[in-house]
């Protein structure tokens, strides 16, 4: 029986005539049973395929084919005569029960996107349909690839709208199907481009027609917005012409009335200066353009150039271009100068002459020297005349006297005192009416000058209440001295101190804080009949800011008028002074 197996698998690379020939040899099929008596002298068979009995001689046992369907079995079940003809006689194409991988789908596909094979069984001889296996199929927006291409979701473009509206966008993008709305119409503008999308091109435009400037000199300058080529340009509202006595440029070349026949020759127009040439021009004259002898130069601000240039008639008047500061090269005062306009030119005067020398530290006499000869020198001075004034320094000292620091005779206000309300520096003036005590008549210096320092000098203190008024000297530099006297000569007339006070202030700081070193005395009218010294130490505030102050206040109603301070030869010096 191994051997037959043997042989009928082969057959399937046999002719169909051979596999017959060997079926009609005593091998039926596989539905075949056998229960008949053996051939003579044998036994009863009982083997499945229908054998003989094993023994007999000369029996005719065999076997009985019962048809069934026909399988891809390598027997013939359907007792045809032929070995696994089945579907009408189609050969086997596999072993029924076997497997294998299978996939439909295009070349180059598998295992590509979603594309995977898939699994058939054999049945009947016939390869079954494959089942698992998954194939191209149309691209969804599901972020895989069912197209099996090898991109996700290329699903390609959408294009909606017109114009400026067109919008193209993915039809999806991050596995999401993409609505394609258009873009918004928006204004129609000169650019090239269909801004409302309505199909039509720089129909319209905010600025057409609209004035605008061409860039073109005269008459041509003045237009009106077009677009041309999706570009905005100012197109002329005229266009250039021969050019006429009109005031304009109506030739656009830039110059107005040029060009015009008849004019161009010289002529004289009658006036004075630089006014007299003149060329035949069309100018406006009398209100209206004509052709007429015009100046060649228009009268202008006087310069210095020897001309009548403003056309009255007189060269270089007003000085013209003078008045600068310049230096004249001379020495001392006679340095500085003035630029003035003399003989058609600018030319450096000064602004003094020389005059005799003065102590002031400056060359008075324009000699190249300050102060020589000791001017102001040679005078007695100091306490009771115990010193020789001399000129160091540009100020007169007095050698030989006490040091002084500051001085004012107050024969001119300037020294540097700050003055508040109804503080004056002025010639002495004698005062009538008020209630108590008036201002005198003289200064207290022995000088000509009559100088003084006072409230309303010539009159009376105000009797209104108010706060401190005060006349405070500069700093006075007192750091380097041995002792300090402040010395003053006043005249000094005051209610009581309970409805006025009077007092005298000295600062060490420059005036950030005071020490009063005189007040008028609690229950004293102050009334002085002559002018009257008074001297205090002020050693213990020397600085190089000491400021010494006068000053006065109404505290009171009901306060009596009188005269007030006066005051007179203040200095500030290393000793008192009687």
């Amino acid at each position: 029986m191994v051997e037959l197996r043997s042989w009928a698998v082969r057959a399937f690379a046999l002719p169909s005539v051979v596999l017959l020939g060997l079926i009609n040899t005593g091998c039926p099929g596989n539905n075949s049973t056998t229960s008949g008596p053996g051939g003579d002298g044998g036994t009863a068979g009982t083997t499945s395929n229908g054998g003989g009995g094993s023994g007999g001689s000369g029996g005719t046992g065999g076997a009985t084919c019962t048809p069934m369907t026909e399988i891809c079995d390598m027997k013939d079940n359907d007792c045809d005569g032929t070995v696994d003809n089945i579907a009408g006689g189609a050969p086997c194409t596999c072993n029924d029960g076997d497997t294998q991988n299978c996939y439909s789908g295009p070349e180059g596909t598998l295992n590509v996107g979603v594309c995977v094979q898939g699994n058939q069984t054999c049945q009947g001889g016939q390869w079954g349909a494959c089942t698992g296996e998954v194939i191209p199929s149309a691209e969804a927006c599901n972020l895989q690839d069912d197209d099996c291409n090898g991109a996700a979701d290329d699903m390609g473009q959408a294009t909606c709208g017109v114009g400026a509206c067109a919008v193209t966008v993915e039809k999806c993008l991050n596995g999401q199907e993409q609505a394609c709305v258009p873009n918004q119409p928006t204004l129609e503008i000169c650019d090239g481009v269909d801004n409302n999308c309505n199909q039509l091109i720089d129909e319209s435009d905010p600025m057409l027609n609209s004035a605008c400037m061409t860039g073109s000199p005269g008459v041509c300058s003045q237009g009106k917005m077009t677009c041309t080529a999706g570009v905005l340009a100012c197109t002329a509202d005229i266009m250039p012409t021969p050019e006429t006595c009109d005031g304009l440029d109506t030739d656009c070349d830039g110059t107005v009335d040029n060009n015009i026949p008849g004019t161009g020759g010289d002529c004289s127009t009658g006036q004075l200066g630089v006014c007299a040439a003149g060329t035949i021009t069309c100018q406006l004259s009398g209100g209206t353009y004509q052709v007429d002898c015009f100046p060649n130069t228009a009268a202008s601000a006087e310069a210095c150039d020897g001309l009548d240039n403003d056309c009255d008639g007189q060269p270089d008047d007003g000085n013209p271009e003078g008045g600068g500061a310049c230096n004249t090269g001379q020495l001392g005062v006679c340095g500085p100068g003035t630029l003035n306009c003399l003989n058609g030119a600018i030319q450096c005067t000064p602004n003094a002459l020389a005059q005799p020398e003065v102590c002031d530290g400056i060359d008075n006499n324009c000699d190249g020297q300050a102060d020589e000869g000791n001017p102001g020198g040679n005078q007695a001075c100091g306490c009771a005349g115990a010193g020789m004034t001399a000129c160091q320094n540009g100020q007169v000292v007095c050698n030989g006297g006490p040091i002084t620091y500051f001085s004012d005779d107050f024969s001119a206000n300037n020294k540097g005192w700050t003055l508040d309300q109804t503080w004056q520096i002025g010639p002495a003036a004698a005062s009538t009416g008020c209630g108590f005590g008036n201002d005198p008549a003289t200064d207290h210096t022995s000088t000509a000058d009559n100088g003084v320092a006072g409230v309303n000098i010539g009159g009376c203190y105000p009797t209104t209440t108010h706060p401190d008024y005060c006349m405070t000297s500069p700093n006075i530099d007192t750091s380097q001295a041995p002792q300090v006297f402040l010395n003053y000569w006043r005249h000094l007339h005051c209610d009581y101190p309970g409805f006025m006070t009077h007092t005298v202030g000295v600062s060490s700081n420059g005036g950030a804080s005071w020490t009063n070193v005189y007040a008028v005395p609690s229950g004293v009218q102050q009334n002085d009949i002559n002018w009257t010294s008074a001297n205090f130490n002020i050693t213990a505030y020397k600085s190089s800011t000491m400021r010494i102050r006068f000053c006065y206040a109404g505290t009171s109603s009901g306060i009596i008028s009188g005269g007030g301070w006066n005051i007179d030869d203040v200095t500030v010096a290393s000793a008192t002074c009687p």
